[in-house]
């Protein structure tokens, strides 16, 4: 994974623009299509960022009406499960990252609960904690599980279905306390 897409990671949904354009080229208004939910003006000034800061490149232009639309594609590579990256990242830097995501998750919770007419149950909302047991090689296995298991939810297939962000956190094991029940 190029080191500079790294600190962009913890941004849900910078996280998800990316994973849109990680098998095709498109449009800012044909990812508005796949993320109808997001503001448009924020989808542009998500592309342009990711443009600036070449992990977006520019690979055709189309004239329409008048206006040019640009076609972006990946610049880097994007591999799922790589944890070999987390090796050649400082321990400063990931709490970054990680400090990045929750702020990302608390902005989620808090534009939420400002919704009078919000109903946790009917709206699909939740979180929880459960303490697991398990290798380093046995969290990557889950967590390539868990991705096959929420792979048919990535894709919007009706009008009914909401956009809803799935985080999974692994702590680091607690120094002097990992064999605690």
């Amino acid at each position: 994974m190029d080191k500079k897409i790294i600190k962009y990671l913890g941004n849900p949904l910078i996280s998800q623009v990316l994973i849109e354009f990680e098998n095709r080229n498109m449009s800012v208004k044909d990812l508005r299509l796949r993320l109808p939910d997001v503001p448009q003006a924020t989808l542009y000034r998500h592309v342009k960022k990711l443009y600036q800061e070449d992990i977006l490149k520019i690979v055709d232009e189309k004239q329409n009406r008048g206006s040019v639309e640009k076609i972006y594609s990946l610049n880097v590579e994007l591999k799922k499960n790589d944890v070999e990256d987390l090796n050649t990242i400082t321990p400063e830097a990931y709490y970054e990252m990680f400090s990045e995501f929750t702020l990302g998750l608390l902005t989620e919770f808090s534009d939420y609960s400002k919704n009078k007419d919000a109903n946790v149950l009917k709206d699909g909302s939740g979180f929880s904690l459960v303490p697991i047991y398990a290798t380093a090689e046995e969290l990557v296995e889950y967590g390539r599980a868990i991705s096959k298991i929420l792979e048919p939810a990535l894709i919007r297939k009706s009008e009914n279905q909401n956009r809803h962000n799935v985080a999974i956190v692994l702590t680091p094991p607690r120094k002097g306390k990992q064999n605690e029940s």
